[in-house]
């Protein structure tokens, strides 16, 4: 978090290290997300997001991007552009329920917590 800790990607934390796959790095992030690590969900995931544009993928991770971003906003204080990021997340992620389920994220409980101005949703993952 800004103020309490350092930058993720400037930090040269040795006891954090990305991922090599992506496929990781993304279920790190979502992880990141739901323990309110939203500046290090945010760099795992844009990476994978640039990688992937323009595609149904690309749309769910940005939805994410911007939930991670909701969570630091609020963190700061900054209430009313922390709730329309989280918005604008629920328009993308509506639109990507299928990568959502993809990626094992519940996408109807996400949405709902979003819809119910929730700051912290927690990504749940689809049972098996």
């Amino acid at each position: 978090m800004p103020g309490l800790g350092p930058h993720p990607r400037h930090a040269q934390d040795p006891g954090f290290v990305h991922p090599a796959d992506p496929e990781d790095a993304v279920q790190l992030a979502l992880d990141c997300i739901s323990l309110r690590y939203p500046w290090t969900a945010h760099e795992l995931l844009e990476a994978r997001w640039l990688a992937v544009r323009p595609s149904p993928e690309a749309t769910a991770l940005q939805g994410l991007l911007q939930v991670a971003a909701s969570g630091l906003l609020s963190h700061l204080g900054r209430t009313a552009a922390a709730r329309r990021v989280r918005e604008r997340a629920a328009r993308r992620l509506r639109d990507s329920i299928e990568e959502l389920a993809r990626l094992d994220v519940d996408g109807v409980r996400l949405l709902g917590d979003l819809d119910a101005g929730v700051q912290w949703p927690v990504l749940e993952c689809i049972a098996p």
